[in-house]
């Protein structure tokens, strides 16, 4: 019924026929006119052959520009790429000298847009009744590869925009959005999006992979030591300009030492030890491949990645493996075993077999004291250390891995070291890096509260929580309330005349009086011996048997401290992140009182204390919580916070 009335009243006015007419005639003088354009450039470049791209194409009316997306074919070189934009009925030509301008890059490539600002390069603005035409011309291929009609807003060739919404990322991982690693050691940052769109990953602002998905996904070692930035940026595919996007502060460590690619060292008459929470792993490549723990034999599939992560310090084992079979036949500890990420059994590694192996990755630490004896140490073709005269250093050796020509050898127990390796060493004075095993130790890499270098294992008291620790382990976290752990009395903690308390803190939130390690259990606190904890304000509080010192250093919120407080007949001293922060002259000798408490870890105390309080919680990650049974020095202080 309407369409009547409408024609008749058009006819009726011949202006308004006129004005058509003459609109559909300019139209087609516009398309005509560009039409022979093309026709004479294609003319000169022959004949078009079939599209080997496929392109998504839209206008933004609101910035004037002008979107090609690569969305799947070949590669094209920038150099050989032009284009042809018909704006309004004025034609221009964008050579690869201009594209290469803004775009920056030297291949066009799957993901990739091109963004043309009309406004900024011709002058023009576009709105939804603008008329655009384009072509993208292959100029080596003599290939028109994309010829579109674009209508302000619309995309060409990837459907109606529709109402499109911008993906929202979630369950970032790492879940605090920061990550710690080595040079040599790849890390894994992942999210889920909510729609399957086009990913792309840039560490520093450059794109080093890009995905299509709901579970975008990036493994990789970064060139260099430093703090770098991964941004995670999600695409709607229809329209790419509604994103989300996640970034993480990744934080690299450069290598300690020299790398050798032949390494010897060979010490008799004393031993080091391998540390907690190094591994080596590597993808299995053969049939019928195994690894055994305790007994227990899992059986490995081509394709399978697998991880072995040595479980506390330990002070005897054996390698064997071999770099032309790529072949690993012993691997003699207690250690975590993960199979394609899943961790699948802790125990000791009764029997293994792997060959082929791929993608070896090895952060592997071997520390050997300083012990005056006969010492040799080869790196490559050079003696470093020659038999005689006896040495003293101590000598680390990091990244464990396959010695360069053939078979790698590693045998060490308390007496005798003997490795054949590749890796980095490092060669320390024995006045600065002969440190003492601590009394205990508790690492909380198992996600458990045992000691690792004693039997004075501790229980977790409460909802007590495991989540990443310093370096980049496992640490215990804490929220402040009741949730500790506690740790039963033994001989070797009742420490007198000398002693030292360490460990790594983050505080998610201050609470006063907040205990971090307290010897002694009683709300009255008659069988305190020593203590570091919180003070009334966010600061370090570190005393025995009332003679105490308070840190001149504020502590921040959401960052990892190193606390040392030690003692003797001298002093008492209080260490923050390896430096001295606060002394106090211990003028008339005073000893730490031996006393029947149990040691608790982030609380002072275990009962109640009463009047709404309650056992002074810390509310945060506590980790590498050690004992030692004399006074650190500065130097070996510094070594201990240099570990990380």
């Amino acid at each position: 019924m309407p369409v009547i009335p409408r024609r008749n009243k058009l006819l009726s006015n011949d202006s308004a026929v006129a004005e058509v007419v003459g609109e559909i005639l300019l139209t087609a003088i516009v398309v005509l006119a560009f039409a022979s354009i093309v026709t004479f450039v294609f003319s000169q470049l022959g004949p078009a052959e079939s599209a080997r791209v496929d392109v998504d194409a839209w206008a933004d009316t609101e910035s004037d520009t002008l979107y090609f997306r690569h969305a799947g074919g070949e590669t094209v070189d920038i150099n050989e790429l032009e284009l042809l934009v018909n704006i309004n009925g004025t034609t221009k030509r964008i050579d690869s000298d201009t594209i290469s301008s803004f775009y920056h890059r030297d291949m066009w490539e799957f993901g990739d847009i091109i963004a043309l600002n009309v406004s900024d390069m011709f002058g023009y603005n576009i709105n939804e009744n603008s008329y655009l035409q384009s072509k993208m011309i292959h100029t080596s291929a003599n290939l028109v590869f994309f010829d579109s009609q674009l209508y302000g807003g619309d995309t060409y060739y990837s459907g109606s925009s529709g109402n499109l919404q911008a993906p929202v990322l979630t369950d970032p991982y790492p879940p605090n959005l920061s990550c710690t690693s080595s040079v040599l050691e790849p890390a894994t940052f992942k999210a889920t999006s909510s729609q399957a769109s086009y990913n792309e990953f840039l560490l520093n602002g450059v794109r080093v992979a890009w995905s299509n998905g709901t579970f975008p996904i990036y493994t990789n070692t970064p060139l260099s030591a430093g703090t770098h930035t991964l941004t995670l940026v999600a695409h709607n595919t229809i329209d790419p300009s509604l994103t989300d996007s996640i970034t993480w502060e990744w934080t690299v460590t450069g290598m300690p030492g020299i790398y050798a690619d032949r390494l010897i060292l060979n010490k008799n008459d004393i031993g080091g030890v391998i540390k907690d929470g190094g591994y080596i792993s590597f993808t299995n490549e053969g049939n019928y491949r195994y690894v055994t723990i305790d007994g227990t034999q899992y059986d490995l599939n081509p394709g399978d990645s697998i991880k072995l992560e040595i479980v506390n310090d330990q002070t005897s084992g054996q390698i064997d493996m071999n770099i032309e079979s790529a072949q690993i036949s012993t691997f003699d500890f207690n250690v975590n075993l993960y199979i394609n990420g899943v961790l699948v059994d802790s125990g000791y590694v009764t029997d293994l077999y792997v060959q082929p192996i791929s993608d070896f990755i090895s952060t592997l630490r071997y520390e050997l004291p300083s012990y005056e004896s006969g010492t040799y140490l080869k790196a490559n073709n050079d003696v470093i250390i020659g038999w005689w005269p006896t040495n003293d250093s101590a000598i680390n050796i990091y990244n464990i891995g396959f010695y360069s020509s053939g078979s790698t050898l590693l045998t060490f127990n308390p007496s005798d070291t003997y490795l054949k390796c590749s890796g980095y060493y490092e060669i320390l004075p024995a006045s600065s890096s002969s440190l003492t095993s601590p009394v205990s130790l508790w690492t909380f890499n198992s996600s458990n509260a045992d000691d690792s270098i004693d039997d004075n294992d501790g229980s977790t008291v409460r909802q007590v929580e495991w989540g990443t620790g310093v370096g980049g382990t496992t640490g215990l976290m804490l929220d402040g309330l009741d949730e500790y752990v506690t740790v039963p009395d033994s001989s070797n903690l009742d420490l007198s005349d000398e002693g030292s308390i360490v460990a790594w803190i983050y505080m998610d939130e201050f609470i006063p009086y907040a205990g971090i390690v307290h010897k002694g259990q009683l709300k009255d606190y008659s069988d305190e011996a020593y203590f570091l904890k919180m003070w009334e304000t966010p600061k370090v509080y570190f005393g025995i048997n009332q003679l105490t010192v308070s840190s001149s250093t504020t502590l921040n919120e959401g960052q990892w401290y190193h606390l040392v407080g030690t003692w003797n007949s001298s002093s008492v001293n209080l260490y923050i992140d390896g430096e001295l922060d606060t002394s106090t002259i211990n003028q008339w000798g005073i000893s730490a009182p031996k006393t029947s408490g149990s040691l608790q870890i982030g609380a002072q105390i275990t009962e109640n204390i009463g009047l709404g309080m309650k056992n002074f919680g810390f509310d945060g990650s506590i980790d590498e919580v050690a004992i030692y049974d004399y006074a650190l020095n500065a130097t070996e202080v510094e070594l201990l916070y240099n570990q990380y």
